[in-house]
């Protein structure tokens, strides 16, 4: 793709959108591990075009935002085609950038290698400015052989501390590091020491505690449990180690903590009607996001928001919010997770960020999972059949069904026989398919993603094109069975990224590019948080309360 937005000129226009707060979307529309292993744009949200509908409702709420469309070059027509679809959906800004990934870096700008940069760069410049205490894994292993006490606390989800932990540690997701400390640290004076899998979370987490006054000694663990691994000392797998019951000593503790935080960084609280009326605003995008865990926010929420807990919407805030420079608006139940969680959001550069002031009280709430908004289904117009029809055409030799899940899901568990494809590469599917039987049944997880490649796929061969209605979920519940395993692939499994099986060496390679990201970043020049006015740092170390 040569024509669209140089690189030049899309550079300035970053440059200047982040200085001056200006809203602005780079979509990557590439799959996901291409995404990650090719190279990308800091600031370049992955939205893969085989899903676009899908989420860009969500993540792109305001029509009229100024959206780019970036793919990897080499006359790639993903850009273009995605920027069409766009326009289909009523984005009525939008922009392809000229040669991609390739024709940015021809120009001599950064590309970026891997996922979740931008936060990266942002806590080894934290620790940089705080000189945030770090320790050792070969130090810590060697003082606890030795007797030394320490309260050992992991700032990932659940999922990830169960995958492998240090032997004793506590699960602690990061924002919750501060309301649970109170039930989980014996006294003032035991050296307390926070880590992830390697040191973002970790050294981020260590610095909330210590910016929230806490007396103990507060370390980062150098390195997290990959570092601890590499000092030849082993992780505990599926362990149980969970903190007890929030107590209202521990819940008082940290809400005390988290207003001085709120007041020492400025983050605004908002009521409900002032909320209502951010987001009637047609001029600017507002985000309600409630930072609680997944399973909470199942239990109740306030309509209209979007789960986004607290540990992950600051690793990687472009899983739910693409708009560079929105407005986002926290919400839990006592205030002190969005808090936490506001707080280094605005430190990273998102300084319009702010609390609901009135959480939960009083509010009708919806139950339930966040159900996405999807746009375009009434432009896919196409013939369905059921679970049971299905299963007689298919003990008849009279279809070839194609699932359109992600290759993970596929792996895990596919209607017997199908074939994999992904949906922005119809050709290569059509190439790879045999010519009989010539019917095709379309599926996926829920069948929307269906819905949408049997609309391009009816353009692209006379070959009938048929949905399965409700999808692979339906096949399930109609007592359908599932075959696992990679068979009848029509293309590389290339749209999910993922660290599987890991080689020490790989370890090692990645945190050494871990630690060198922050001066990639530097030459970038577009990151906010290089340029923050000195408020956005904190002042001194607050008194513990």
């Amino acid at each position: 793709m040569t024509d669209g937005l140089s690189p030049a000129a899309l550079h300035e226009r970053l440059r200047r959108a982040m200085a001056e707060g200006r809203e602005l979307a780079l979509l990557d529309v590439r799959e996901e591990l291409c995404f990650g292993r090719d190279g990308h744009l800091l600031f370049a949200v992955n939205l893969p075009l085989s899903r676009l509908e899908l989420r860009i409702a969500d993540m792109v709420p305001r029509r009229d935002t100024p959206l780019i469309t970036i793919d990897g070059g080499d006359d790639e027509t993903l850009a273009s085609r995605a920027a069409a679809r766009l326009r289909q959906l009523g984005y009525s800004a939008v922009e392809c950038l000229a040669g991609g990934v390739n024709g940015w870096a021809d120009a001599g700008f950064e590309v970026f290698d891997d996922v979740n940069v931008p936060i990266k760069g942002f806590a080894a410049a934290t620790v940089a400015q705080n000189d945030t205490p770090r320790i050792a894994p070969a130090d810590l292993g060697r003082r606890l052989t030795a007797g030394e006490t320490f309260v050992l606390l992991d700032s990932r989800p659940v999922n990830e501390f169960r995958a492998g932990a240090l032997p004793g540690a506590i699960v602690c997701p990061g924002p919750d590091l501060l309301r649970r400390f109170k039930d989980v640290v014996p006294d003032d004076k035991t050296p307390v020491v926070v880590n992830c899998m390697t040191r973002t979370r970790g050294l981020l987490g260590a610095q909330t505690l210590i910016d929230a006054g806490v007396p103990n000694p507060v370390y980062g663990l150098d390195g997290g449990t990959w570092g601890w691994r590499l000092a030849g000392y082993d992780l505990q797998a599926g362990s149980q180690n969970l903190p007890p019951r929030l107590s209202a000593q521990a819940r008082h503790h940290a809400a005390a903590a988290a207003e001085r935080l709120a007041e020492q960084f400025s983050i605004p609280r908002l009521s409900r009607e002032q909320v209502s009326e951010l987001r009637a605003d047609r001029r600017r995008t507002t985000y309600l996001l409630d930072v609680r865990s997944r399973q909470e926010y199942r239990e109740g929420h306030i309509p209209g928001s979007i789960s986004a807990p607290g540990t992950e919407l600051v690793m990687s805030p472009f899983q739910h919010v693409a708009t560079l420079n929105a407005r986002l608006v926290l919400a839990d139940n006592d205030g002190t997770r969005a808090l936490v969680t506001a707080m280094w959001l605005k430190r990273m550069g998102w300084f319009d960020v702010a609390v609901l002031s009135d959480g939960f009280k009083g509010r009708q709430l919806a139950i339930g999972d966040f159900v996405p908004t999807v746009l375009g289904l009434g432009q896919t117009r196409c013939r369905t059949v059921t679970a049971g029809v299905l299963r007689r055409a298919m003990a008849r030799g009279r279809v070839q069904v194609v699932d359109m899940a992600t290759s993970g899901q596929y792996a895990a568990g596919h209607i017997p026989g199908a074939w994999f494809s992904i949906r922005s590469r119809p050709e290569a599917l059509l190439q790879a398919l045999p010519e009989q039987p010539a019917t095709v049944v379309l599926t996926s997880p829920g069948g929307l993603v269906a819905r949408f490649a049997a609309a391009e796929l009816n353009r692209l061969t006379d070959r009938p094109v048929i949905v399965l209605h409700g999808g692979t979920a339906a096949w399930r519940q109609s007592g359908g069975m599932l075959e696992t395993g990679a068979s009848h692939m029509t293309t590389p499994a290339d749209d999910v990224w993922h660290r599987r099986g890991i080689s020490v060496d790989g370890m090692q390679a990645y945190l050494d590019w871990e630690a060198g990201v922050l001066e990639q970043i530097r030459k970038d020049g577009t990151a906010p948080y290089l340029t923050a006015p000195a408020a956005l740092q904190p002042a001194a170390t607050l008194a513990a309360g």
